[in-house]
């Protein structure tokens, strides 16, 4: 290979930097590796130099990027063909631009590289040749050619540095900007604060690519008006968020020394969408939602689902609808005003209270605030640093990385324990990963956002809860599970539950999940989130034109920040393309066609939900259900949402009466129920098991306790839960197969799921000392030297 490291002076130098972006090949040799990184890792004389599961693993995303995608929203035709995964890396320097991408399930590599291109237009030229060649090898359309790649994207540009800025006055009285070895003059606008520069020297060609001058926007602020400007900061436009880097006055008048290359171009894209709708502008005509019904009543039937509930709202319109029944035994059916515990979608509603309270406080909150500076001392978690340093924003996010029980939920806690005294303990929760590494979803952290609004706004997080959303909004429906209603009211879908393939009632006290509420207990219904989905797609803005939330504040708490894991659709496998891009402040974004889709999901035992809003179309969906197979809910659900979806594109639905029931067969092989987990379960007495019997404590979950029946059977208890423990081939761990109000949990069908209990002891003659629950799970419970709960623990069971 002709590949090596490139040396050059002045402009071009980016040294110490060289292992960022210094390396000089041609065509040839990276085609050589691409064709490695296609072919697994392997050479073309077949030595591995690195296997495939650690290539793939540097492939994996772990990180948000800002973007500007080519969506539905700015394309339509052709770029709807495209949503093959793309594994890419572009690079840019002064004159030298390059791209290089691999589509795997294709086996294709594409290399690009250029010099002396306009720097505003090359970008657009990389995207319409990936396009063009990909197309060729999909044998599709071609969706650029001669004709109209010319016009392809309008575009700006933006420069990010970073260093140190002199502004100085020269003898005509311009001011002149020197930033390293970036120089340029300033011109004044309408705002007395503003200025634009106008880039010449070394750089004068991006400021002069053609006969057009792109400027470079300084904001300058000041602390007193009396004082100079004390900052500055560099955007593209005077509305252009992206840029937040301040540059603050010093002392000097001269650089230190300490200043960077600028590397970085950035296009901007502004597009027209138009949307279909019918004739007479109406959108939810009869003939659609009738043909909605159907396809929905189809796939109750199939699915054997007992009552759902779905409102679609496009624009101003809204269709509302109930399905099946919400008491089998009376007959009542399920209406638009069916109550159903939507479970996990509560937790927009509580980072909304939250930016409702951020934005009262002026700037005495930010999503950065750290939550010590707002509960106070008596908050800690399991370390110092993480209690100084966690924030909203991290709580919100779930990446404290702090681990989270979802057989303590279960458990119950007692109705005494208040939400303050609870969050006042999380110190004895331990992380089960690093802080700010990664996306762990964490309900009990939703619990401390609650306590955190309850702070802030001077009220409990129900009453402002009320006060701030369902009041205004008015959703007169909707209530709090436990707080003002139960799951058996008379307008609720009552809590049916898949067991040993039968549906049967679940007991109604087990929906209590007290002081977790602001993670899932809201109880609503179609007709109150559609009012909930119109707010959002009206920017923050109720029916009666008051504004509860900014646009700014709302899109930043839809904006992805952290990866989470995901099951995509995509063209190597189905028709279309659906993935999952991140995680923001209770939302998740998605694409479907092509098209973003702002979404989250809730599942709470019996109930399911999904709410989606896509503010390109203008639409939003919420669905709502109880007494699904827990296998098939998902299938279920994205299926509805993929149909409707379609109707509003216009597209031709791929999914349907005659395959829905099926989905996601044909294109992907599945058994539709989860195999038993009970392969290490071995025939047998449990060996010693006096060795076993106790009462295990955890500070912050209460207590489980073993015990030993007439039968030599070892049975556990842990607050609501019951069980019973079977031997397996490893003498230290035992499965718990749950039976009691929890039964259906582990017997929804033919198959069983067991819960792990590993138990641990000091010493091999002593008795067992600790226990933990589930396979992945850090929570320890440590034995007690009592044979019942002590009332030491929050949770005296």
């Amino acid at each position: 290979m002709s590949t090596r490291p490139l040396e050059t002076k002045n402009s071009c130098s980016i040294h110490p930097d060289e292992p960022a972006g210094a390396i000089a090949s041609s065509a040839d040799d990276m085609a050589k590796w691409l064709s490695w990184h296609l072919q697994g890792g392997v050479t073309s004389d077949g030595d591995v130099l690195l296997n495939k599961t650690t290539l793939q693993d540097m492939y994996t995303p772990r990180a948000i990027i800002t973007s500007l995608p080519l969506q539905k929203s700015s394309i339509q035709s052709p770029m709807r063909r495209l949503g093959y995964p793309v594994i890419w890396h572009n690079g840019g320097l002064y004159s030298y631009l390059t791209y290089l991408a691999l589509l795997k399930d294709l086996d294709l590599g594409i290399f690009i590289t250029t010099t002396g291109y306009n720097t505003l237009n090359v970008t657009t030229t990389f995207q319409e040749i990936i396009f063009y060649i990909t197309d060729l090898f999909l044998e599709k359309n071609l969706g650029l050619i001669q004709q109209t790649h010319a016009s392809f994207l309008s575009h700006g540009s933006t420069l990010q540095l970073v260093g140190n800025i002199v502004v100085a006055q020269n003898g005509s009285n311009e001011l002149l900007v020197t930033y390293g070895r970036i120089t340029g003059k300033l011109h004044k606008t309408k705002d007395r604060n503003v200025l634009m520069m106008e880039i010449y020297g070394l750089f004068d060609f991006y400021a002069h690519p053609g006969d057009s001058v792109q400027y470079l926007n300084m904001t300058f602020t000041r602390g007193d008006q009396n004082v100079k400007y004390q900052q500055l900061l560099l955007r593209a436009t005077t509305e252009d968020p992206a840029e937040t880097l301040v540059y603050s006055r010093t002392n000097v008048s001269a650089p230190t020394g300490q200043q960077r290359c600028p590397t970085v171009l950035t296009l901007l894209c502004l597009c027209s969408l138009t949307l279909w709708t019918t004739a007479d502008g109406k959108v939810l005509t009869p003939q659609l939602t009738s043909k909605i019904e159907a396809f929905v009543e189809n796939l109750m039937q199939c699915r054997k689902g007992v009552g759902l509930s779905l409102a679609v709202v496009k624009g101003n319109e809204t269709w509302t609808r109930g399905f099946g029944m919400a008491d089998k035994a009376s007959g009542r059916p399920v209406t638009s005003s069916t109550l159903f515990y939507i479970a996990s979608v509560t937790k927009a509603f509580t980072s909304t209270l939250l930016a409702m309270l951020i934005e009262d406080s002026q700037g005495k909150y930010t999503w950065q605030t750290p939550i010590k500076d707002i509960l106070g001392n008596d908050f800690k978690l399991a370390d110092e640093y993480l209690t100084s340093h966690v924030t909203i924003r991290d709580i919100l996010l779930h990446r404290t990385g702090l681990t989270s029980s979802g057989i303590a939920l279960l458990s119950g806690f007692p109705p005494t324990v208040t939400r303050e005294q609870f969050t006042n303990r999380l110190q004895y929760l331990p992380p089960s990963g690093l802080f700010r590494d990664k996306f762990n979803y964490n309900n009990w952290m939703y619990a401390l956002a609650g306590r955190v609004a309850e702070v802030m706004g001077g009220a409990s997080w129900e009453e402002l809860l009320h006060q701030r959303i369902f009041y205004p909004l008015q959703m007169n429906d909707s209530r709090v599970t436990g707080y003002n209603v139960e799951v058996d009211a008379d307008n609720f879908a009552l809590p049916y539950v898949q067991l040993r393939n039968k549906i049967v009632l679940s007991d109604p006290v087990i929906y209590k999940t007290h002081p977790d509420e602001p993670a899932g207990a809201i109880a609503s219904s179609a007709d109150d989130m559609a009012k909930w989905l119109s707010w959002h797609l009206h920017g923050g803005v109720t029916s009666d034109g008051d504004v509860l939330l900014s646009t700014t504040t709302l899109q930043d708490m839809y904006t992805p920040r952290v990866i989470t894991s995901s099951l995509p659709l995509q063209k190597s496998k189905y028709p279309v393309t659906y993935e999952t891009f991140g995680y923001g402040y209770a939302w998740e974004t998605s694409s479907y066609r092509g098209y973003p889709v702002i979404w989250h999901d809730g599942s709470f035992l019996s109930y399911n939900t999904h709410l989606s809003f896509n503010k390109d179309l203008d639409l939003g969906i919420f669905i709502a259900s109880t007494g699904d197979k827990p296998s098939e809910v998902t299938f279920s659900f994205q299926e509805i949402l993929f149909y409707i979806t379609d109707l509003f594109l216009g597209e031709e639905p791929w999914l349907n009466t005659t395959n829905a029931c099926q989905f996601p067969q044909p294109w992907v092989n599945t058994t539709g129920q989860t195999p038993s987990n009970d392969t290490n379960i071995v025939p047998g007495d449990i060996e010693n098991p006096q060795d076993f019997v106790g009462q295990y404590e955890n500070r912050l979950f209460g207590n489980i306790v073993v015990a030993q029946n007439g039968s030599n059977e070892l049975l556990v208890t842990y607050g609501r839960v019951t069980g019973k423990l079977h031997k397996t081939k490893d003498r230290n761990v035992l499965m718990m197969d749950i039976y009691g109000l929890f039964e259906f949990v582990t017997h929804p069908g033919d198959s069983v799921q067991y819960l792990n209990l590993t138990f641990t002891r000091g010493d091999q003659n002593e008795k067992y000392q600790q226990l933990l629950v589930g396979q992945t799970e850090t929570l320890v419970y440590s034995r007690t030297n009592v044979s019942a709960p002590t009332g030491d623990t929050l949770i005296g069971r």
